[in-house]
């Protein structure tokens, strides 16, 4: 079920953006990070993740976020007007 769910939100016949897909599921994996290292430094221990991990997250969501604001902003420079 879920397999097939992502399969679909990747497709080209999907309503919404796989590069914002990509970019939210990013996103979201940057979230679990900063809430997993304040757990632990509440408790006092140091959580340790590699910088290049992490600015690799860092890197997808600005490029999937770019991505899908760049194709609706030349997609909007393409509407004509109607009179």
């Amino acid at each position: 079920m879920i397999k097939n769910f992502i399969w679909h939100l990747l497709s080209d016949k999907s309503p919404l953006n796989s590069a914002l897909a990509i970019g939210l599921g990013a996103f979201i994996m940057m979230c679990i990070f900063a809430l997993s290292d304040i757990g632990t430094g509440f408790l006092g221990r140091d959580l340790v993740v590699s910088d290049t991990i992490y600015h690799s997250f860092v890197a997808i969501v600005f490029a999937a976020f770019f991505k899908s604001l760049y194709e609706n902003i030349k997609g909007n420079k393409n509407i004509q007007n109607e009179v």
